[in-house]
């Protein structure tokens, strides 16, 4: 919240740490994995405190909690996880411009589409390849996402603009592009939990 307010209050002061989260508006809601905190038996007792499935946005956000609260641009309340910046259509790409100069790391699920897509050319541009981790969503049995071949439509398209993506692998990754766009980096996502998900991160990042 303290980040929130002092990006919209003082646009131009200087912010607490940050991380902003970039992704396409397409996964909202739809990259859901299984809650490790569901134990026991549906007629146990405290089954039914936690639910059964959560959006991947909301355990990334978790495993970089507390140090780096998750930022991104969208409509509040659209997704629980990351702080949400509401902007128009006019001003979207400057407000992109202040927080990708401004975030301690930017965190990726990349798009050969829209928006997204030139969000990755301007991290190509800019010279912020440096401090970007992007993830390879791992392959999920729900969700209503083909993962291998949206990677692959992805890859294909982003090597036009200089970034190589690695080849899709069913456990997912996590992974950083060196000078050049050029893979250079990575740790596997054995399991989509908070413990794990913070660890690979801390593995891709010096």
């Amino acid at each position: 919240e303290a980040v929130l307010a002092q990006l919209l209050t003082a646009p131009d002061g200087p912010v607490p740490p940050f991380a902003l989260y970039l992704r396409p508006f397409s996964v909202t809601g739809r990259l859901t994995v299984v809650n490790r905190r569901l134990r026991g038996l549906p007629f146990m007792r405290g089954y039914y405190a936690h639910e059964a499935e959560m959006e991947f946005e909301r355990v990334l956000a978790s495993a970089l909690a507390p140090a780096l609260p998750l930022v991104a641009l969208g409509r509040p309340g659209e997704a629980i996880g990351a702080g949400r910046i509401a902007v128009g259509d006019t001003v979207w790409k400057a407000m992109f411009q202040r927080l990708a100069g401004a975030a301690r790391w930017i965190v990726m699920i990349p798009s050969d589409q829209g928006e997204t897509r030139w969000e990755v050319q301007q991290l190509v541009a800019q010279g912020l390849l440096g401090k970007t981790v992007f993830i390879m969503p791992p392959a999920l049995k729900r969700g209503g996402i083909d993962v291998a071949d949206y990677w692959q439509q992805v890859r294909a398209a982003l090597a036009a603009d200089g970034v190589s993506l690695p080849p899709y692998t069913p456990a997912g990754q996590v992974f950083r592009l060196g000078r050049g766009g050029r893979f250079y980096r990575s740790r596997y996502l054995p399991q989509l939990a908070v413990s794990t998900l913070r660890r690979s991160l801390t593995g891709v990042l010096p």
